[in-house]
């Protein structure tokens, strides 16, 4: 295999040895899993609205505070109850049992939850959980 010495790298490849640095091996893989996971969805994941909220059925620590934030919603138990019960319906569905049928659900939640978290955390804030 010939030697890579006095290649030179473009932006991109010397970006990707930067991030490497910075995260190490294990930061690399968790990263490589993500983008092997998104390449993987279904296009209807793609194109639902506020799929990141969808996305939370990866993530239990992440599915708490999604569901702590419809706690905090003004509205009744039963709506909170109702809101709970889809938002875990989806995600015990994801990502290949998702229709268009939860798009109109989805699009009703997700401005709720954005709201709900940009009330408790500010923009960079939430960039970093």
């Amino acid at each position: 295999m010939a030697s890579m010495e006095g290649v030179q790298k473009d932006a991109a490849q010397l970006k990707i040895e930067e991030l490497e640095a910075e995260l190490g091996e294990e930061g690399m893989q968790e990263v490589d899993d993500y983008l092997t996971l998104q390449a993987s969805l279904p296009d209807v994941v793609k194109s639902m609205p506020f799929s990141g909220l969808a996305f939370a059925a990866t993530n239990t620590e992440s599915q708490k505070i999604k569901m702590g934030y419809i706690d905090n919603f003004d509205v009744s138990e039963k709506e909170k109850d109702g809101y709970k019960t889809g938002l875990q319906d989806v995600w015990d569905r994801y990502p290949f049992n998702i229709t268009k049928d939860d798009y109109p659900f989805m699009a009703e939640l997700g401005p709720m939850i954005e709201a709900e978290a940009f009330s408790v955390y500010s923009p960079e804030e939430l960039e970093a959980i």
